[in-house]
């Protein structure tokens, strides 16, 4: 990245003001650096809508606290932790790929390409209409509703509700045989209440 701006946090938390940036806020033709330690602790915070045209690496932290839409020549790296807050919206037209910790409280729409390498917490919702890889653990406690496709070849751990809607399905095994163990015990279980039904 020839023209890039890196994060400093020299004066406060808040994206937008040019002086937390050694060469002004991120732009179309200005790519964006978060270093893994920054200043006084002090990291990124989204707080107003943003559209992001141009390439961003994380390797620090990062937190959304408002809409954010990757468009389609937009790149997010992360090597380090996202945090989508439950009040934050992410929404992807480009492409994703999470290397490190991605944390999501709030919502997810995925519209093109997101690969998770690392570690995926979903506590809010993620919406794939498109293309979703998952090579690393995703432990959800929330709500993923698939319209396209998730390649799952990592770890996948559900404590809520995965839902494939119209074309929607996920290319994993051991989901399969997890659903095809639920279906059998909820037709046991709906025998037992005939049995239990008859008996009484």
């Amino acid at each position: 990245m020839l023209n890039q701006t890196i994060w400093t946090g020299l004066k406060s938390t808040d994206w937008l003001d040019s002086n937390n940036w050694t060469k002004g806020v991120p732009a179309t033709s200005r790519h964006a650096i978060i270093p893994q330690l920054s200043r006084d602790d002090r990291y990124p915070v989204i707080t107003k809508n943003l559209k992001i045209n141009f390439t961003l690496k994380n390797q620090g932290k990062l937190s959304i606290e408002a809409e954010v839409f990757v468009m389609p020549n937009g790149f997010i790296q992360n090597y380090g932790q996202v945090a989508n807050t439950n009040v934050g919206t992410l929404v992807n037209q480009g492409n994703v790929i999470n290397f490190g910790e991605w944390i999501n409280e709030g919502t997810l729409e995925n519209n093109k390409t997101f690969t998770n390498q690392h570690r995926c917490f979903n506590e809010g919702v993620i919406e794939n209409h498109n293309t979703f890889v998952n090579i690393g653990d995703i432990v959800n406690t929330g709500v993923i509703d698939n319209f396209s496709g998730i390649d799952n070849n990592g770890s996948l751990e559900n404590f809520n509700i995965i839902s494939n809607h119209d074309q929607g399905n996920i290319k994993d095994e051991s989901i399969d045989d997890i659903l095809e163990v639920e279906k059998k015990m909820e037709a046991i279980f709906q025998k037992m209440e005939v049995r239990a039904s008859i008996s009484a």
